[in-house]
């Protein structure tokens, strides 16, 4: 026999379930990346899973390993294949610093005497302290980034297997009813098709685009500046530029100024531009991902979730401005009790 009441019954258990929320949230930090990054694989893969399964009729253990499979491919390899790279460019840098030396008397040529020469020590110096800084991060951290990997498809597994589960406990406790869960999935889906997939091809094309001015000009390592160019075309307003810049730079410094200023060129008149025609078709068939939640959702993603916070941190914000745009068009009569139904485009972010 309980010696409490049913309402204090209820206050207890509730803030039990507080208490206990919190300490889990807190406790699972560490695996906040691998949850987002099976939720955002589950929202790109899902068409390509129910395809597997319903009209093709295969066993979902099955779909679920070519979705492994694919996403390594187009994914896992690729981040892996750049940082390796990254780690040998820059351990290069460190053992050869007249190489730092010559790229700083090209940028002394490239700009003129307006900016000393100190200046530029410092800057290109404190870029080096920052990357090996990242480096040592990266190799410390390197089963943490294996863990994480491991958990994200841990966790897909159970998203894709057990479906109909999934998906019935999200809309159970879903804060809205209906049709506007149904909305807010949607708006979710169309965000991460906008920041993943649409940034992505504009990223390939781009890539694409430096790699051919690249092979035009004779400049070496076309794969790797390629590569670099295609992650850093994720970055808002910096984007390609902080890729085909240092390579036109080196060439530069290694008296090879034709190419060098060639590929600069090349790449603010073809490179930087492709992507305003790009987003014209994507923002129409995909959608578009507003400059200012990119920025600011990069600086906070950054930090939380190292390089997986350029895609991470946007969609973090972009979730947040739906569920805010959702509350205010659902509950904005305070005066009436009942959930009003929304529509799509008051709600629409991308």
């Amino acid at each position: 026999m309980s010696i409490y009441t049913i309402k204090q019954s209820k206050t207890i258990a509730i803030i039990l379930i507080f208490l206990l929320g919190i300490i889990l949230l807190y406790s699972l930090s560490s695996l906040y990346a691998a949850i987002l990054g099976s939720i955002v694989l589950y929202v790109l893969f899902k068409p390509l899973f129910m395809y597997l399964t319903e009209r093709r009729n295969w066993n979902r253990r099955i779909a679920f390993v070519a979705i492994i499979i694919i996403s390594f491919i187009i994914i896992i390899i690729p981040f892996t294949s750049i940082t390796w790279m990254l780690i040998n460019k820059i351990l290069y840098f460190k053992d050869h610093p007249e190489s730092i030396e010559k790229v700083i008397s090209a940028v002394q040529k490239f700009i003129g005497d307006n900016i000393g020469q100190n200046t530029i020590k410092d800057a290109i110096k404190r870029g080096s302290t920052a990357a090996i800084g990242i480096l040592s991060s990266f190799i410390s951290t390197f089963l943490d980034i294996i863990l994480t990997v491991s958990m994200m498809y841990f966790f897909l597994y159970f998203m894709f297997t057990k479906i109909e589960v999934f998906e019935g406990t999200l809309i159970k406790y879903m804060p809205f009813r209906g049709k506007n869960s149904a909305h807010f999935a949607k708006e979710l889906k169309n965000m991460t098709y906008a920041n993943i997939i649409g940034q992505g091809i504009i990223a390939f094309a781009q890539a694409l685009m430096l790699g051919i001015g690249l092979i035009i000009f004779s400049v070496p390592e076309p794969l790797f500046w390629s590569l670099i160019c295609f992650f850093l075309s994720f970055l808002p307003v910096i984007g390609s530029a902080a890729a085909f810049i240092p390579a036109g730079l080196i060439e530069i410094a290694s008296g090879n100024t034709f190419n060098g200023a060639g590929i600069i060129i090349f790449g603010f008149v073809a490179v930087s531009n492709i992507d305003n025609l790009l987003r014209l078709w994507i923002n129409k068939w995909i959608g578009n991902i507003h400059p200012l939640i990119s920025i600011t959702g990069i600086v906070i993603g950054i930090p939380i979730f190292g390089i997986l916070g350029i895609v991470f941190g946007p969609l973090l914000i972009s979730t947040f401005v739906i569920l805010v745009k959702l509350y205010e068009a659902a509950f904005a009569d305070q005066t009436n009790e009942k959930e009003r139904i929304v529509k799509e485009d008051e709600i629409q972010t991308t």
